[in-house]
């Protein structure tokens, strides 16, 4: 990883980490911004959109040790096989946002989501900056690879 890879990814650890804090201390009861985006506070102990988010501790940690599994081989997958530039920012916004979303796991017992968008009726599964910066990664490499 070059230089500005690793700033690029201290910014987006930070920025996550920041708006996690904010929200964990100042986000107490969720508020609407508009009727199109809005801030509540849950503890997401699963998997993408909520998937394995149960109580159960077994299930909980079944989960944390799959999550860092498979972010030690992303990792490992990656760093073998990176060399384009755009690549390697898109892994840098994956292994970002997975790496601030496993702290969450550890010093919250669960990630920390609270920004929703919603459209009349449908509303999206909470998210963070991570998820939106893991999002983006995955997006970003999958396009550069459909067009290679």
């Amino acid at each position: 990883m070059n230089s500005k890879n690793t700033i690029l990814f201290f910014i987006v650890l930070i920025c996550d980490r920041i708006t996690k804090y904010w929200a964990y201390h100042y986000l107490e009861h969720g508020f609407n911004v508009s009727s199109f985006l809005s801030f509540n506070l849950t503890f997401n102990r699963g998997i993408a959109c909520g998937i394995f988010n149960v109580p159960d501790e077994m299930i909980f940690w079944s989960v944390n040790c799959f999550v860092i599994t498979l972010y030690c081989a992303f990792a490992f997958f990656f760093y073998q096989r990176m060399h384009a530039a755009l690549e390697l920012i898109g892994a840098t916004f994956i292994l970002a946002g997975g790496i601030s979303n496993i702290l969450d796991r550890f010093l919250y017992h669960g990630v920390i989501d609270f920004i929703i968008f919603s459209i009349g009726f449908w509303s999206c599964p909470a998210f963070n900056i991570a998820d939106a910066a893991i999002m983006f990664g995955v997006m970003l490499i999958g396009y550069l690879w459909l067009n290679e």
